[in-house]
């Protein structure tokens, strides 16, 4: 088992101040992950700073599971060459990798967003399946692009979790559920999504 982490707050600062051979008290798996839909054969990764984490699972999945036959095309973003994080362990599992910075120390100057959306055409025509992780505004601008275009997409949504188990509602996001919108808890219902069940206007 793997983690990937920032410290951002006290629960990661304690977990990075833990050493080898400590335990931790885990409760798992829950929530609801990525559904490869069966004869896949294109993907597409998109991944906007710490979004390479389940990406990366996704992509070394991909690779046991399918011999090879998925063709994995990955798109990564960050704020600068710093924060770029899992790249060599990506492009091993991708067919090809593209790759932004907003300031341009690495790969493309830009938005991974605006990589993508020039690709589109070539994607769209093999019949492309998206997975994507990342920042709100990265993945509204993924809903702008694909949403009218009929291009399936499944979102990782980043919310804060506190409970884990849907009963404290700190991570409920607005959802479109048949002819009108509801609330779902990331950590119970997600962190997966369809990118078009997900109310991206607001929060």
């Amino acid at each position: 088992m793997e983690f990937l982490y920032r410290v951002t707050g006290r629960g990661t600062r304690i977990l990075s101040e833990r050493c080898e051979g400590e335990e931790l008290v885990l409760t798992g798996p829950l929530g609801r992950g990525f559904d490869i839909p069966p004869g896949a054969r294109r993907i597409g990764l998109v991944a906007g700073g710490m979004g390479v984490a389940p990406l990366t699972y996704l992509a070394r999945y991909c690779r046991e599971r399918a011999s090879g036959s998925i063709r994995i095309t990955t798109y990564v973003g960050a704020r600068t060459a710093s924060a770029l994080v899992g790249l060599e362990e990506l492009s091993a599992l991708s067919s090809e990798v593209v790759v932004t910075t907003d300031d341009g120390t690495y790969g493309t100057c830009g938005v991974v967003t605006a990589a993508l959306e020039a690709d589109m055409g070539d994607l769209c025509r093999d019949g492309v399946i998206f997975f994507a992780c990342g920042p709100r505004a990265m993945m509204a601008r993924l809903a702008e692009c694909l949403i009218p275009a009929g291009v399936p997409c499944q979102v990782s949504l980043e919310e804060r979790m506190a409970c884990g188990l849907g009963a404290c509602l700190g991570c409920a996001v607005a959802v479109r559920r048949g002819d009108g919108e509801t609330y779902a808890s990331v950590c119970k219902d997600g962190p997966v999504f369809p990118l078009a069940e997900v109310v991206w206007e607001g929060k």
